[in-house]
């Protein structure tokens, strides 16, 4: 009897959209097992009928070899915090931003920092996640800056109301007159200590007498 050796073909599924093309052996040929590679996942090896093989040589039928894979850790994403600024515009705090790493595809939660002279805006902001193979994953965190009352008092009578933004210099404010007198200086009603200008706006109302 005269035999020919029959042909058969290998598929690859990668799991992924990447592609590669089916290949033909012979049978009883030893198959080319192909490295492959995942942007942000361990590879571990292929599968033919749910049992890793190190070593196939081509049986009498057409298979489907399966890559199977694993989340890779130390995948980095970028913790981003923006702050508004004293003209109203949200600006990237590059002191406070930050890159953290996890595994891909874990979900993460950032508990978000209070930070003085603003107020952190929920519903704006981005806390959860998950983690993008790539890295391309970003928390972003924004905070609204706070306003705070500035009022003065001549002789335990309110003399001027301002409201101010937390961290603006106050060149001067306007002072008080008194017949037959000379204002001297503004005294912190809280403190008993003199204010001197320029005055930086603190994170809390300020009462000058």
């Amino acid at each position: 009897a005269v035999w020919k050796v029959n042909k058969y073909t290998v598929y690859f599924d990668t799991r992924f959209e990447e592609y590669l093309m089916p290949v033909t052996y012979e049978y009883g040929d030893v198959v080319e097992l192909p490295p492959i590679t995942r942007r942000g996942y361990v590879f571990d090896g292929w599968h033919l009928d749910g049992q890793q093989i190190d070593y196939l040589r081509m049986p009498a039928q057409d298979v489907t070899l399966v890559a199977e894979w694993t989340a890779a850790d130390g995948i980095p994403y970028t913790v981003t915090f923006y702050l508004e600024d004293l003209d109203g515009k949200l600006m990237q705090d590059s002191e406070r931003t930050m890159i953290c790493y996890g595994t891909t595809g874990e979900k993460v939660t950032y508990v978000y920092p209070e930070i003085e002279g603003f107020t952190f805006d929920v519903n704006n902001s981005i806390i959860e996640a998950r983690i993008a193979p790539d890295g391309s994953t970003e928390i972003e965190l924004y905070y609204t800056r706070n306003q705070y009352d500035f009022i003065t008092y001549a002789d335990g009578e309110v003399f001027a109301e301002y409201r101010y933004p937390y961290g603006i210099s106050i060149a001067d404010t306007d002072f008080p007159t008194k017949v037959g007198h000379s204002f001297v200086k503004w005294i912190d009603r809280a403190t008993g200590e003199e204010i001197a200008f320029p005055f930086a706006m603190p994170a809390e109302n300020v009462e000058l007498e």
